[in-house]
């Protein structure tokens, strides 16, 4: 069927547009406007009374980019394609348009003007970008088949940044008070990972979990991983200075990495999927990360490896990850290039109890379970800021196992190194009444330097 078959099928298609169609003659007089245009202007149009274009809009700031494209463009004589503007209406209600305006050479050289409202089509980008990264959200929704099911191998740095204490916190702090203390927290790290080119997968709870060379390709993504963990931490305190303003606590994360191949994709069913990685790279990056405490960064030797920039080394380990017959080396980093993680360093002082107090621990499985087999010890030492101990037991812990020590509540702690008194205990997650057990011990205590 043609126009000659049926002469009203373009006015009905005008008509019922859901765009704003606009024809004006070369002086910028309206000439035609369908309903969508009469709707978005609020006006009513009337051919016997010619109204320059942008006399019919709003005049009001927000409306000045507009109402001068259209008075540029005409006077110029000259289209003006898919310019994106913003546009209020006559009740207030702003609006982000897409504008495109074509100039006939024949009759006088009108111009057509369509125009687009996008602002629903935004907010739903918006709210897409907000659930789940920038960087994913434009994969999906800009790359040719980044909607489907599948994946591709490509050699990444996986990151997981675990808060520490966040679950005593939710006992004593209220609901909201937590929540806005955890958005804080979240809001700032993100940045930092999306300053240095990672893409957030997803947050675990209260655990970050990023990827460097997904879905963008990056030769330098371990050198980026670990500038944000650098990043993170010193991030970190600008959250806790926000933090004491608010009379919240202070928080602490553990970061651990690990480069290798996955696969990087959208990985589910047909109805629900999510873009992720699959590959034993992200379960010895969550290995890592398990086998630190705040403030800590600890990579994996292959990620060392692979980082071009001056790695500054404060120490290595051993570790054993799941299914592996023999040990895997670690790093402790503190910094990377002139970037360094910012510490308060103080020497430790040990307070001495007289006599030692004596504990029931229990250790915790990797799934964080605790065993309900009971150990006996001694705590022969705690630091004066009530960060660390001593413990001396029969069944001495092993350096990363995770504790459950039993004082009136349930007191977590992590082994983080060696003594001749015993185990070095790093305090994760403290109950209610620790400072109430903290300062009964002090008070029995004498004090040496560490």
């Amino acid at each position: 069927m043609n126009q000659n078959e049926n002469p009203t099928l373009i006015p009905y298609i005008l008509e019922n547009m859901g765009d704003a169609v606009c024809v004006t003659n070369r002086r910028g007089e309206l000439q035609f406007m369908n309903p969508a245009a009469e709707k978005l202007f609020g006006m009513s149009f009337t051919p016997d009374k010619p109204t320059k274009i942008w006399q019919a809009i709003p005049y009001v700031e927000t409306n000045d980019d507009l109402i001068q494209l259209f008075i540029q463009a005409i006077h110029a004589g000259e289209n003006a394609e898919h310019l994106l503007v913003k546009y209020e209406n006559p009740e207030g209600r702003v609006s982000d348009v897409r504008v495109s305006l074509t100039r006939s050479t024949e009759d006088g050289g009108r111009f057509l003007i369509v125009i687009s409202d996008l602002t629903e089509l935004f907010r739903v980008t918006d709210a897409f970008r907000r659930y789940t990264s920038p960087e994913i959200a434009d994969y999906v929704l800009y790359t040719p088949g980044g909607e489907s099911q599948g994946g591709v191998a490509r050699e990444v740095s996986i990151l997981f940044a675990d808060l520490r204490g966040s679950t005593a916190l939710s006992t004593v702090l209220q609901a909201d008070r937590l929540v806005d203390m955890l958005n804080r927290f979240f809001e700032k790290m993100v940045e930092v990972v999306a300053r240095c080119r990672g893409t957030v997968i997803e947050f675990l709870g209260d655990c970050i979990y990023a990827v460097f060379g997904a879905p963008e390709d990056d030769p330098d993504h371990a050198d980026h991983a670990v500038a944000c963990a650098v990043g993170m931490q010193n991030a970190i305190l600008e959250v806790n200075a926000d933090n004491r303003a608010c009379g919240d606590p202070d928080l602490a994360v553990g970061i651990g990495i690990h480069s290798g191949t996955v696969v990087v994709g959208n990985i589910g069913s047909k109805d629900k999927m999510k873009y992720g990685c699959v590959g034993e790279a992200v379960n010895l990056a969550a290995r890592l990360e398990s086998l630190t405490v705040g403030g800590d960064i600890l990579i994996s030797e292959y990620t060392a490896k692979k980082i071009r920039g001056d790695l500054e080394v404060i120490s290595r380990r051993e570790f054993l990850p799941k299914g592996a017959k023999t040990p895997m080396q670690a790093l402790y980093v503190g910094g990377l290039g002139d970037n360094r993680v910012l510490r308060h360093e103080e020497e430790t002082v040990w307070m001495v109890p007289n006599p030692p107090e004596n504990v029931t621990f229990h250790f915790l499985d990797e799934h964080k379970s605790v065993n309900e087999t009971p150990f006996s010890g001694k705590i022969t030492a705690v630091s004066r800021d009530g960060n660390h101990a001593v413990l001396l037991a029969d069944s001495l812990p092993p350096v990363s196992a995770d504790l459950m020590i039993e004082i009136d509540g349930s007191l977590y702690a992590k082994v983080t190194g060696t003594a001749p008194e015993g185990a070095v205990l790093t305090f994760t997650t403290r109950p209610g009444n620790f400072g109430h057990w903290f300062r009964a011990l002090l008070s029995r205590a004498s004090s040496r330097q560490a």
